[in-house]
């Protein structure tokens, strides 16, 4: 695979039926997994990150109904995060988690799963990997790497990295998880339902 092929067959699967930009993200991961099990090299992160972009592109002549469940924009992510109480600890756990979700693509169950030992940071950490063990779409295969990079302030990275020193992370065991209830004495994983609530309520 290479990105101009992956680009174009987003392109014209959009134009053929009708502009729609729904299952991208589905598909693309069903490719990357196929490519990754016939033992081929995917594209680069940075072509990943051209990819995105196009699809963004595509986006903006999206004329289909809209789905019940909204797409994340970055845009809507800074305006919950407005009415996250961002200085405590709560507050600053779902906003992470937001951006994490966001950048990451990820779904909420495949969020809140997440353990520290699931986390692999690069020596200068600028960049951290995150292995996924089980998504919608991978239920019996190896874990899916999917890695994010610090792009500035707003990024996951940035996020995840004061988050990873406030709880200290490093000092955790592999299995505590990344989201634990705060408050509780025995580590305790934050569910799906939490998240939804608190992002829901801001």
């Amino acid at each position: 695979l290479s990105f101009k092929a992956l680009a174009l067959f987003c392109i014209q699967y959009c134009y053929r039926f009708g502009n729609t930009t729904r299952s991208r993200p589905g598909q693309l991961a069903l490719l990357k997994r196929a490519n990754r099990e016939a033992g081929h090299t995917y594209i680069s992160e940075a072509d990943e990150a051209r990819l995105q972009d196009v699809i963004s592109g595509l986006k903006k002549f999206d004329r289909t109904a809209p789905r019940r469940k909204l797409p994340m924009t970055a845009d809507l992510l800074a305006r919950v995060e407005s009415f996250l109480p961002l200085s405590t600890q709560s507050g600053f756990q779902v906003a992470t988690m937001q951006r994490v979700a966001h950048d990451g693509l990820l779904r909420g169950s495949e969020l809140v799963q997440l353990k520290r030992g699931h986390c692999q940071w690069s020596a200068d950490g600028d960049s951290v990997t995150i292995m996924i063990h089980l998504s919608k779409a991978n239920k019996v295969g190896p874990p899916e790497p999917v890695t994010l990079i610090n792009y500035g302030p707003s990024s996951a990275v940035a996020y995840l990295k004061e988050y990873w020193r406030g709880l200290n992370m490093s000092e955790q065991p592999a299995n505590a998880p990344l989201w634990p209830k705060l408050g509780h004495a025995r580590r305790v994983p934050l569910t799906k339902n939490d998240f939804v609530k608190a992002a829901r309520q801001a």
